[in-house]
């Protein structure tokens, strides 16, 4: 593609892409969107023949980005964000538009979840202004529950405090942590291992996402992550594969969480009607 060259792609494209992305498979991808297989495969071959580059490697078990892909994905998001948000422009109350959000926030959530969302709602809200804590899910549930937090976005597959606090999930991660030790990642693993016959004894345990990636990548070990932490790419540019588990895993829901003994506070009500709109599209 020369420098200057206008493409020439459409929304539908984008939005088929990030769904197979999404979901591994195109079949999968198909069904959600409620399209046939076919359409799916047409507008992702139109899009690869458009940009110059394959998007995604075929294997048996579906379909994994290339790095092209993984790159253009970031971009796909940014590109259907900003068309949802010029959306909803004009339906925006302007009473709704201000106030303040004390949140509460767990690591894993902040480092791999919160971040372009957080960046989206800030464009399309600017009067609402967050105050971030990050912290365990433990410390964020008793800080929502009792005060000073309004709200929290936490793991709630994890949730123990579900007398005094009322929550609701976002986003339903399809496989576990294993040998990640951090916000929960091995208590979470355990919950699958306690299930089948075998366990592994880990190399090393780190809470560090990246260390586990690069290990995998320069072929020192295995490992089961998340689909919210998982990339095809180590820091270092080793590629890393991946296998479909049969089985059924214990999942790592995200959600939105508040106190059931408080009036809600309007402007994070707000915030959950953004992300919840927001992932419903598969856009974030």
């Amino acid at each position: 593609m020369e420098g200057g060259a206008i493409l020439s792609f459409t929304i539908k494209q984008i939005r088929y892409f990030i769904a197979t992305s999404d979901f591994g498979q195109v079949s999968r991808a198909a069904v959600e969107l409620n399209v046939s297989q076919s359409a799916m495969t047409a507008a992702i071959s139109q899009l690869e023949e458009i940009l110059g580059f394959e998007l995604f490697i075929r294997n048996s078990h579906g379909v994994s980005l290339t790095r092209d892909g993984e790159q253009f994905l970031h971009h796909a998001r940014t590109i259907v964000g900003a068309v949802n948000d010029a959306i909803r422009m004009p339906k925006k109350a302007p009473d709704t538009l201000k106030g303040e959000i004390n949140l509460g926030v767990s690591y894993t959530v902040m480092g791999y979840f919160l971040p372009p969302l957080l960046l989206r709602f800030q464009r399309a809200y600017p009067e609402i202004e967050i105050k971030i804590t990050e912290s365990h899910r433990q410390v964020v549930e008793t800080s929502v529950a009792d005060g000073p937090l309004d709200c929290g976005l936490i793991l709630t597959s994890n949730l123990v405090n579900t007398s005094d606090l009322s929550y609701e999930l976002l986003v339903r991660s399809r496989q576990p942590y294993i040998a990640l030790n951090v916000d929960e990642a091995w208590h979470t693993a355990r919950r699958y291992w306690s299930n089948v016959a075998a366990a592994p004894t880990p190399l090393l345990e780190t809470s560090s996402v990246e260390a586990v990636r690069t290990l995998v990548g320069a072929g020192l070990g295995v490992t089961i992550l998340s689909d919210m932490v998982y990339r095809p790419w180590s820091l270092d540019g080793q590629r890393i594969e991946t296998i479909e588990i049969d089985e059924p895993v214990p999942s790592m829901d995200v959600g939105f969480v508040w106190s059931g003994s408080r009036v809600a506070n309007p402007a994070a009500q707000v915030f959950l009607s953004f992300l919840k709109r927001t992932l419903k599209h598969g856009s974030s």
